[in-house]
Protein backbone atom coordinates (compact mmCIF):
# COMPACT_ATOMS: atom_id res chain seq x y z
CA UNK A 1 0.00 0.00 0.00
CA UNK A 2 1.55 3.51 -0.81
CA UNK A 3 0.59 6.23 1.00
CA UNK A 4 -1.21 9.03 -1.52
CA UNK A 5 1.58 11.42 -3.48
CA UNK A 6 4.73 10.15 -1.78
CA UNK A 7 5.36 6.40 -3.43
CA UNK A 8 6.97 4.99 -0.09
CA UNK A 9 5.01 1.74 1.35
CA UNK A 10 3.52 2.12 4.44
CA UNK A 11 5.45 -1.25 5.58
CA UNK A 12 7.95 -2.73 4.28
CA UNK A 13 6.63 -6.08 3.68
CA UNK A 14 9.00 -9.11 2.33
CA UNK A 15 7.40 -8.42 -1.24
CA UNK A 16 8.59 -4.79 -1.14
CA UNK A 17 12.05 -6.19 0.21
CA UNK A 18 12.18 -8.53 -2.30
CA UNK A 19 11.30 -6.04 -5.42
CA UNK A 20 13.64 -3.61 -4.03
CA UNK A 21 15.82 -6.20 -3.63
CA UNK A 22 15.42 -7.35 -7.64
CA UNK A 23 15.31 -3.96 -8.74
CA UNK A 24 11.43 -3.72 -9.21
CA UNK A 25 11.79 -0.49 -6.64
CA UNK A 26 9.00 1.91 -5.83
CA UNK A 27 12.21 4.42 -4.82
CA UNK A 28 14.40 6.46 -7.07
CA UNK A 29 17.13 5.87 -4.96
CA UNK A 30 18.64 2.76 -2.53
CA UNK A 31 17.93 2.34 0.65
CA UNK A 32 19.24 -0.16 3.17
CA UNK A 33 17.50 -2.82 5.48
CA UNK A 34 18.47 -2.89 9.09
CA UNK A 35 19.07 -6.64 10.84
CA UNK A 36 18.97 -7.32 14.08
CA UNK A 37 19.93 -10.36 16.13
CA UNK A 38 18.46 -10.96 19.44
CA UNK A 39 20.19 -12.12 22.09
CA UNK A 40 18.75 -13.60 25.16
CA UNK A 41 20.42 -12.67 28.43
CA UNK A 42 20.58 -15.52 30.86
CA UNK A 43 18.77 -14.90 34.02
CA UNK A 44 21.04 -16.79 36.02
CA UNK A 45 24.06 -15.50 37.35
CA UNK A 46 27.36 -17.38 36.36
CA UNK A 47 29.82 -15.70 38.79
CA UNK A 48 29.85 -12.33 40.40
CA UNK A 49 32.55 -10.72 42.72
CA UNK A 50 35.35 -8.00 42.70
CA UNK A 51 37.95 -7.91 40.09
CA UNK A 52 40.84 -5.96 39.69
CA UNK A 53 41.07 -4.33 35.73
CA UNK A 54 43.72 -2.35 34.22
CA UNK A 55 42.09 0.95 32.73
CA UNK A 56 44.23 2.83 29.87
CA UNK A 57 42.69 6.05 31.34
CA UNK A 58 44.04 6.08 34.72
CA UNK A 59 46.87 3.71 33.84
CA UNK A 60 46.33 1.88 37.09
CA UNK A 61 44.69 -0.88 38.59
CA UNK A 62 41.10 -0.30 39.66
CA UNK A 63 38.57 -2.65 41.88
CA UNK A 64 35.19 -3.21 39.20
CA UNK A 65 32.53 -5.31 40.68
CA UNK A 66 31.50 -7.68 37.89
CA UNK A 67 28.37 -9.71 37.06
CA UNK A 68 28.67 -12.65 34.36
CA UNK A 69 25.77 -13.11 32.98
CA UNK A 70 26.25 -15.36 29.92
CA UNK A 71 26.87 -14.37 27.01
CA UNK A 72 28.04 -10.59 28.49
CA UNK A 73 30.36 -9.86 31.73
CA UNK A 74 28.85 -6.55 33.31
CA UNK A 75 31.02 -4.35 34.75
CA UNK A 76 29.77 -1.79 37.68
CA UNK A 77 32.06 0.94 40.27
CA UNK A 78 30.97 -1.14 43.30
CA UNK A 79 28.34 -3.85 44.65
CA UNK A 80 25.50 -1.07 44.61
CA UNK A 81 25.91 0.49 41.39
CA UNK A 82 22.91 0.34 38.82
CA UNK A 83 24.44 2.08 36.13
CA UNK A 84 26.71 -0.46 33.96
CA UNK A 85 29.79 0.57 33.38
CA UNK A 86 31.16 -2.01 31.28
CA UNK A 87 29.57 -4.39 29.27
CA UNK A 88 31.53 -6.82 27.29
CA UNK A 89 29.92 -10.01 24.53
CA UNK A 90 32.01 -13.04 25.79
CA UNK A 91 31.01 -14.92 22.50
CA UNK A 92 33.30 -12.65 20.66
CA UNK A 93 36.44 -12.26 22.96
CA UNK A 94 39.14 -14.91 23.94
CA UNK A 95 40.76 -15.09 27.12
CA UNK A 96 44.28 -16.09 27.54
CA UNK A 97 45.61 -17.73 30.37
CA UNK A 98 49.43 -17.96 31.54
CA UNK A 99 49.30 -21.86 32.80
CA UNK A 100 52.80 -21.70 33.73
CA UNK A 101 52.51 -19.21 36.75
CA UNK A 102 50.01 -21.92 38.41
CA UNK A 103 53.11 -23.63 39.28
CA UNK A 104 56.12 -20.90 38.87
CA UNK A 105 58.69 -20.31 41.53
CA UNK A 106 60.39 -17.13 42.19
CA UNK A 107 64.00 -18.31 40.25
CA UNK A 108 61.24 -19.17 37.09
CA UNK A 109 59.58 -16.02 37.32
CA UNK A 110 63.76 -14.31 36.70
CA UNK A 111 64.39 -16.89 34.34
CA UNK A 112 61.51 -15.86 32.63
CA UNK A 113 61.79 -12.14 32.79
CA UNK A 114 65.18 -12.63 31.00
CA UNK A 115 64.70 -14.91 28.49
CA UNK A 116 60.64 -14.31 26.97
CA UNK A 117 59.33 -11.31 27.57
CA UNK A 118 59.76 -10.27 24.37
CA UNK A 119 58.69 -12.30 21.31
CA UNK A 120 60.47 -11.57 17.92
CA UNK A 121 58.11 -11.69 15.09
CA UNK A 122 60.57 -10.88 12.86
CA UNK A 123 64.36 -9.03 12.63
CA UNK A 124 63.33 -6.14 13.50
CA UNK A 125 60.22 -6.47 15.31
CA UNK A 126 59.19 -7.36 18.32
CA UNK A 127 56.32 -7.44 20.80
CA UNK A 128 55.49 -8.29 24.18
CA UNK A 129 52.75 -9.82 25.73
CA UNK A 130 50.42 -7.71 27.92
CA UNK A 131 51.37 -9.93 31.19
CA UNK A 132 54.86 -9.27 30.52
CA UNK A 133 54.37 -5.81 30.88
CA UNK A 134 53.73 -6.65 34.53
CA UNK A 135 54.71 -8.30 37.22
CA UNK A 136 52.62 -12.09 36.46
CA UNK A 137 50.68 -13.30 39.16
CA UNK A 138 49.12 -16.64 39.48
CA UNK A 139 45.91 -14.61 39.73
CA UNK A 140 45.95 -12.59 36.46
CA UNK A 141 44.19 -13.39 32.92
CA UNK A 142 44.02 -11.10 29.82
CA UNK A 143 40.22 -11.04 27.89
CA UNK A 144 40.96 -9.35 24.47
CA UNK A 145 37.70 -8.38 23.16
CA UNK A 146 37.07 -6.77 19.48
CA UNK A 147 38.49 -3.41 20.68
CA UNK A 148 40.43 -3.60 23.37
CA UNK A 149 42.63 -6.24 25.84
CA UNK A 150 41.85 -6.22 29.23
CA UNK A 151 43.98 -6.99 31.94
CA UNK A 152 42.16 -8.69 34.67
CA UNK A 153 43.46 -9.91 38.21
CA UNK A 154 41.38 -11.90 40.49
CA UNK A 155 41.35 -10.15 44.45
CA UNK A 156 42.72 -13.70 46.01
CA UNK A 157 46.23 -13.16 45.47
CA UNK A 158 47.29 -16.89 45.78
CA UNK A 159 44.89 -17.40 42.83
CA UNK A 160 42.30 -19.83 44.24
CA UNK A 161 38.96 -18.32 42.95
CA UNK A 162 41.07 -17.76 39.71
CA UNK A 163 39.95 -21.47 38.23
CA UNK A 164 35.46 -20.02 38.99
CA UNK A 165 36.37 -16.62 37.09
CA UNK A 166 37.86 -18.51 33.65
CA UNK A 167 35.02 -21.31 34.33
CA UNK A 168 32.21 -18.24 34.17
CA UNK A 169 33.58 -16.33 31.71
CA UNK A 170 34.42 -19.43 28.90
CA UNK A 171 33.92 -22.75 30.06
CA UNK A 172 35.52 -24.50 27.29
CA UNK A 173 38.91 -22.69 27.86
CA UNK A 174 38.46 -23.20 31.88
CA UNK A 175 38.36 -27.04 31.14
CA UNK A 176 41.35 -27.15 28.64
CA UNK A 177 43.53 -24.95 31.31
CA UNK A 178 42.39 -26.75 34.08
CA UNK A 179 42.87 -30.52 32.35
CA UNK A 180 46.62 -29.22 31.10
CA UNK A 181 47.39 -28.21 34.05
CA UNK A 182 46.51 -31.13 35.52
CA UNK A 183 48.79 -32.82 33.24
CA UNK A 184 51.63 -30.75 34.15
CA UNK A 185 51.28 -31.76 38.13
CA UNK A 186 51.56 -35.67 36.98
CA UNK A 187 54.76 -34.47 35.25
CA UNK A 188 56.05 -32.22 38.26
CA UNK A 189 55.23 -34.83 40.58
CA UNK A 190 57.32 -37.31 38.73
CA UNK A 191 59.88 -34.71 37.97
CA UNK A 192 60.66 -34.72 42.06
CA UNK A 193 60.01 -38.05 42.70
CA UNK A 194 62.74 -39.04 40.50
CA UNK A 195 64.92 -36.36 41.81
CA UNK A 196 64.73 -37.47 45.58
CA UNK A 197 65.26 -40.90 44.24
CA UNK A 198 69.08 -40.42 42.56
Amino acid sequence: MIISGSGIPRSATTDSIQNILTGESYFSSSYLVGECDEVRVSPVISRKGYLLVLEERTAGWLRRWAVVRRPFLYLYNHERDFIERGLINLTTSQIEYDMNMAYITKDDLLDDAKTNSVHLISKNESIMSPTSLFPSKVNMFTLITNTRTLLIQTITEDGSDIHDWLYALNPLKAGEIRSRLGRKRRTRKLDKLEHYSK
